[in-house]
């Protein structure tokens, strides 16, 4: 038998071809790979499986290939998780490295949209619903949430109601309309809703959640606790969860099976809430001087919050400082007024500019009278409307200048202090 003989290559010109063969099927097979892990972190966001989401985003940046895709699902994933900052700053990236200025100004519209601007929603996004390039299902969501966040509940339902036709098997849908339709006070559609979805699907911890809501509002308190428990096996549900079956142990008068639930709540998690839960069952106990110790703290850390200051008010009469308690009763009357009017904004955003500067003016209440978060998120939510609006930015600069002097040790905080002083520069005067 005859021997084959392998020819070698020859000489540098031969070696040379090898190599690049090699380096042409190493490259093909990481493009390769960057493509179908990419793809798998699309498939699990459509899916809405967070933690596949994770996993498959993690082994996307492992790649050099493909990066402007990978910076645009990473905006991505930020848009859903309401992370606006995160969404622009990969969005910006992803535009820097290439990627489709078209993609990345449709994803923007996506994230106003939710924002309840009805000019977007009546003008771009009924544009992409027909053109929907394969997102139909993410378009259609920000349109609901939009239309929810302008209180345009009828709206809302109607497009649900059509998303759940048109996929019967997604439960997704089903799970929204639910949440609308309890925010619509619609108690019995809802609860007949959220009950199919668990006699399909019996451990969907938000469809549970959402019954066990219903369930308290019909006053059928001892029903919605095994509900409650069930969603409270999510961890994004927990803490709703646990406190509202707290407040079902109050109701059903078993103060030491709520208190059980509360004190865990914060030993394990510091949860304020839980906290001011625990004074109002001392002060339903008569143990006054108990709750004292519990509120005092709370209301010295932020006065804002109404919850604390009206159990901290209670208690203060009931020990005969009779002058502090009615001084804090009528900040606490103060507070619920401001708010009631930032709400009633709320409700009546308008378009365009009209919309930015109502955004604005709730944003000052919520600093002044409510949350500090709730106010940086109102103004986060006018730029996102229109970009230039010199009274958003500079309210931003002054936000962010304040907390860098407070903490100049932040580089992310001076970091967006420069940003904004920079974007309020650019604009004329």
């Amino acid at each position: 038998m005859k021997r084959r003989n392998i020819r070698r290559p020859r000489g540098i010109a031969g070696w040379s071809v090898l190599v690049a063969l090699a380096g042409v099927v190493i490259y093909g097979g990481l493009y390769v790979s960057t493509w179908y892990v990419q793809d798998r972190v699309q498939q699990a966001l459509t899916g809405r499986d967070q933690q596949a989401v994770d996993t498959w985003l993690a082994r996307a940046r492992w790649f050099p290939m493909r990066r402007a895709r990978t910076e645009f699902l990473e905006a991505r994933v930020a848009r859903g998780r309401g992370n606006p900052d995160g969404m622009r700053e990969h969005l910006q990236r992803a535009g820097e490295l290439g990627y489709d200025t078209d993609s990345i100004l449709r994803e923007q519209w996506l994230a106003q949209a939710e924002l309840g601007d009805m000019t977007l929603l009546s003008g771009q996004m009924a544009m992409m619903l027909t053109d929907p390039r394969g997102d139909e299902l993410a378009i259609v969501e920000s349109y609901v949430k939009g239309l929810v966040r302008v209180e345009r509940y009828q709206a809302a339902v109607e497009m649900l109601e059509a998303w759940c036709k048109d996929y019967p098997e997604d439960i997704h849908p089903r799970q929204l309309l639910g949440s609308v339709l309890v925010d619509m006070g619609r108690w019995e559609e809802a609860g007949t809703l959220f009950e199919e979805i668990l006699r399909g699907h019996p451990g969907d911890e938000r469809a549970a959640y959402g019954l066990g809501v219903v369930l308290m509002a019909q006053q059928k308190i001892d029903l919605a606790v095994p509900y409650l428990e069930v969603a409270a096996r999510d961890e994004t549900l927990y803490a709703d969860a646990m406190l509202r079956k707290a407040r079902c142990h109050r109701a059903l008068a078993e103060p030491e099976r709520a208190r059980a639930v509360l004190k865990e709540m914060v030993e394990t998690f510091h949860d304020r809430t839980a906290m001011v839960e625990l004074a109002q069952l001392n002060l339903d106990e008569g143990q006054f001087e108990l709750a004292l110790g519990r509120v005092e703290p709370l209301v010295e850390q932020d006065s804002r919050k109404v919850d604390a200051r009206y159990i901290y008010a209670q208690v203060l009469r009931q020990l005969g400082r009779q002058e502090e308690a009615t001084d804090h009763f009528s900040a606490v009357m103060e507070i619920n007024r401001n708010l009631a009017l930032a709400n009633e904004l709320a409700e009546r955003l308008g378009d365009g500019t009209e919309s930015v500067d109502r955004r604005v003016q709730i944003a000052r209440l919520q600093f002044q009278y409510g949350s500090e978060q709730e106010g940086l998120r109102w103004l986060v939510d006018a730029i996102r409307v229109d970009d230039t609006h010199r009274e958003a930015l500079e309210a931003l600069y002054e936000y962010y200048a304040g907390k860098a002097e407070q903490y100049p040790d932040d580089r992310d905080t001076c970091r967006r202090r420069d940003e904004f002083q920079h974007r309020l520069r650019e604009l004329n005067p």
